[in-house]
C-alpha cells in the first residue's frame, strides 16, 4: 500500500517536471515570465506523455528505496570513526561485569573469543579491546593468590594460559608476561627525598609483642606444632580410674612425642619441597609473623601449601609401607613406637598412618567443644548435680553418635574409647551396646569401627 501511494505521488511529481509548459493567453514564447500554469496532468495529454513519465517515476522511485539502506550505511561509518558513547560504555561494562568471578584462564578464554568475534569489531578497534582486556584480565590476576601467581610466572604462566594453539596460547602468555611486568613496576616504591631528621630524645626500647623468628624454618615448626597440639589437646585423658593401657590417641604423653618426631623427621623433608620453600619466599615473615602462616593453613588444600605438602608426604609413606619399599630409617612410626614403650601406651601401627595423617586437618575449636559437651552430657545422664534434673537414657549415645559422622575415619573409633577412660560409669556392657550402632553382627563392626571393636575385644 505504502509502494502504490508512494509511486502515484511519484508520478504526479515526476509529471511535473516532466511535461512542457501549455502556452496560455497572454503569454508569448519570448515572455522572461510567463503566467502561471497549473501542473496537474490533462487528461487528454496522460498518454502523450506517458512514457517519459514512466521512466523518470521507475527512478525516482529506486532512488527512494534504497536511500535508507544508504543512510544505515552512512551512520555505520560515521559510529565506527567517530565512536558511539553509549554504546562503547554499555558493551565495557557488561564485560566487566560478566568476567568479575572468572579466574585468569577462563578471562583469557574470554578475551579471545570477543577479539576473534568480528561484531566486536563494530564498537571498538582491536587496539581499544586489547586495552579493555588488560584492564579485566589485570583484576583477575590481582584476585589470585600471590604465591600462586609467583609459581606461575616461575614456569612462563603456562598453568594459567588456557587450551588452545600454540599462537593463542603464546599471546596469552605474552600478555600476562607484560601485565605481570606492570605490577612489579606499580609496586616499587618510588624513591622519597626525605628531610634531614631533627634530633629528638632516645626513645625507650620496648620488648615486642609477637616473637621475631630467625629463619622461616623455626617459623613454620612453630606454628604447626602449636596447630598439632592444640587438635591432639582435647583427646588426652588425664586422669583414669582404669587400669588398662591407654591407645596412643588419647594418653596425655603422645602430643609431645608426636612433635618431637615431626621436628627432626618430617618438618626437614617438607621445608625441602618445592611449595614450601616458594612460600618461605612469598613475604616478609618477620614481618607478617605466625599469623599470616596460621591464615593460609586455615585455606582450602587447593591454595594450602602446607596441607597440600603434608597430605603427600603421608601419602608416600602409606604406600611405602604397603608395598614395601619404605626405608626403615624414614617410617615416622619408628621413634613413636619407641616413646610407646617408655611411656606406657599401645604404640601406633602401620595401619594407624592415616590417622596421624588427620590430625593436622581437625579443628582444635570443633574439638574442644566436642569434649566439653560429652563431658556434660555423661554428666547430665548418669551422675547429675544435686537438684538437676536428669538426662534422658541414651542422650549421651545420641551426641556421641552426632560427632563420629563430623570425624575423619577412624577418629570416631578413639572418642568412643576416650569416653570409657574418661566416664568411669561406662562399663563394659554399655561399651557392647554402643558397639551395636554401626551394624547387625561382627562382621559390620570390624568394618565400620575396627579400633572400637578390637578395644571392647579386649575388656
Amino acid at each position: 500500500m505504502v509502494g502504490l501511494v508512494g509511486w502515484i505521488g511519484c508520478l504526479a511529481y515526476a509529471s511535473s517536471g516532466a511535461l512542457p509548459p501549455t502556452p496560455q493567453q497572454g503569454a508569448g514564447p519570448l515572455d522572461p515570465f510567463p503566467p502561471q500554469r497549473d501542473y496537474l496532468i490533462a487528461p487528454n495529454e496522460l498518454f502523450r506523455y506517458f512514457p517519459r513519465v514512466m521512466i523518470r517515476s521507475i527512478f525516482i522511485i529506486l532512488f527512494c528505496r534504497g536511500k535508507r539502506p544508504l543512510q544505515a550505511l552512512l551512520g555505520n561509518r560515521m559510529t565506527k570513526s567517530e565512536g558511539n558513547p553509549k554504546t562503547f560504555g554499555e558493551k565495557v561494562s557488561q564485560l566487566v561485569s560478566a568476567t568479575n568471578q572468572l579466574d585468569v584462564p577462563r578471562t583469557l578464554l574470554v578475551r579471545r573469543m570477543t577479539i576473534a568475534n568480528p561484531e566486536s569489531t563494530k564498537w571498538a578497534s582491536a587496539d581499544e579491546l586489547k586495552s579493555i582486556f588488560d584492564v579485566i584480565v589485570g583484576q583477575a590476576m590481582e584476585r589470585l593468590d600471590p604465591m600462586l601467581l609467583e609459581e606461575a610466572r616461575l614456569h612462563g604462566f603456562e598453568p594459567l594460559v588456557p587450551k588452545g594453539s600454540d599462537a593463542q596460547r603464546a599471546e596469552d602468555a605474552a600478555v600476562l608476561t607484560a601485565l605481570a611486568g606492570r605490577f612489579a613496576a606499580a609496586e616499587a616504591p618510588e624513591p622519597e627525598e626525605k628531610p634531614a631528621p631533627l634530633p629528638v630524645e632516645p626513645e625507650p626500647i620496648l620488648v615486642p609483642e609477637k616473637p621475631q623468628f630467625v629463619t622461616f624454618d623455626s617459623l613454620f615448626d612453630s606454628v604447626v606444632c602449636q596447630r598439632i597440639r592444640k587438635n591432639l589437646q582435647p583427646w588426652g585423658v588425664e586422669e583414669t580410674t582404669r587400669t588398662i593401657q591407654l591407645p596412643f590417641l588419647v594418653s596425655p604423653h603422645f602430643p609431645s612425642s608426636f612433635e618431637l618426631m615431626l621436628r627432626t623427621h618430617i618438618f626437614p623433608v617438607l621445608r625441602a619441597t618445592r611449595h614450601i620453600q616458594l612460600l618461605s619466599m612469598t613475604y616478609n615473615w618477620n614481618s607478617v609473623g605466625g599469623e599470616k602462616l596460621d591464615e593460609i593453613m586455615a585455606m582450602d588444600i587447593r591454595k594450602n601449601p602446607v596441607l597440600f605438602t603434608w597430605d603427600n608426604y603421608w601419602n608416600k609413606i602409606r604406600a611405602g609401607l604397603k608395598d614395601m619399599t619404605l626405608n626403615p630409617a624414614e617410617n615416622p612410626l619408628t621413634p613413636l613406637c619407641k616413646d610407646a614403650r617408655s611411656l606406657g601406651y599401645s604404640r601406633p601401627t602401620d595401619r594407624d598412618v592415616m590417622l596421624l595423617q588427620s590430625i593436622i586437618h581437625l579443628s582444635s575449636s570443633a574439638m574442644s567443644d566436642m569434649e566439653r559437651g560429652l563431658m556434660q552430657a555423661y554428666e547430665q545422664e548418669f551422675d547429675p548435680p544435686k537438684g538437676t534434673p536428669q538426662a534422658r537414657e541414651g542422650a549421651l549415645r545420641d551426641l556421641f553418635l552426632s560427632w563420629f559422622d563430623s570425624l575423619p575415619m577412624g577418629m570416631g573409633d578413639f572418642l568412643a574409647i576416650r569416653l570409657y577412660f574418661a566416664c568411669p560409669l561406662l562399663d563394659t556392657e554399655y561399651m557392647r551396646k554402643l558397639l551395636t550402632n554401626f551394624g547387625e553382627n561382627r562382621k559390620k563392626y570390624e568394618k565400620n569401627v575396627p579400633y572400637l571393636t578390637e578395644f571392647v575385644d579386649s575388656l
